[in-house]
């Protein structure tokens, strides 16, 4: 049972973005690098802000994503949140705030950026074990 997959589909419940507001994106892809259960893994979220869901091109270069972005992602219930996480932004390093399931990055881009496509990597996440106890 230890090699078990389960559905990353709802990895992420919440998206808050203040790089995605006015914008009609593709759905947020996300992968794990380890699907073993109650195993360390390195979560990778890809944003891509060039297409709309009906893969049209987006006005990616002309709208920019504000100085000082925000972004939050919620895990759903079951996975470990006390492994300390760390994350990464298009290669780089961003200190992150974490409170129970909620990991925020907070001031992402120094300057108003024109942003394609951003990957965001978050590791040391306990990926959920297939059963709970119950009362």
């Amino acid at each position: 049972m230890g090699g078990r997959n389960f559905n990353f589909g709802l990895v992420v419940i919440f998206l808050a973005v203040v790089l995605c507001v006015g914008f009609e994106m593709q759905p947020m892809g996300v992968s794990a690098n380890i699907t073993t259960i109650n195993t360390l893994a390195l979560y990778t979220f890809t944003i891509v802000r060039s297409f709309d869901p009906s893969s049209y091109p987006t006005p990616w270069n002309t709208t920019l994503v504000p100085a000082g972005s925000n972004l939050t992602i919620q895990f759903p219930t079951g996975y470990n949140t006390s492994y300390g996480y760390w994350s990464q932004v298009n290669g780089t390093n961003y200190s992150l705030v974490q409170d129970g399931l909620n990991i925020s990055l907070l001031g992402l881009f120094p300057t108003d950026t024109a942003l394609d496509t951003m990957t965001l990597l978050i590791g040391n996440v306990l990926n959920p074990s297939p059963a709970f106890t119950t009362d």
